[in-house]
């Protein structure tokens, strides 16, 4: 898959989740969509994109959280 179809892909599957109420999920898609978006050197969209949801959801202490707090501290500090 190429990127421009990944984004979409992405983009796509955290509109569902978030039209479904589906958090974990939405969660997910925003994670490796501001993953994609941070190797392709759009840092400070990654970050928006990051703090939105983590914001939205809070900071807690499950896995899926916890990996998208580091992804956004990870690239906040580059």
């Amino acid at each position: 898959m190429r990127v421009p179809e990944a984004e979409a892909a992405f983009l796509r599957a955290c509109e569902i989740a978030r039209v479904q109420e589906a958090h974990l999920f939405e969660l997910r898609g925003a994670t490796e969509l501001a993953r994609l978006w941070a190797d392709r050197g759009d840092v400070d969209k990654a970050l928006g994109l990051l703090a939105l949801i983590v914001g939205r959801l809070g900071e807690g202490h499950t896995p899926y959280i916890v990996e998208a707090s580091r992804l956004r501290d990870s690239l906040a500090t580059h």
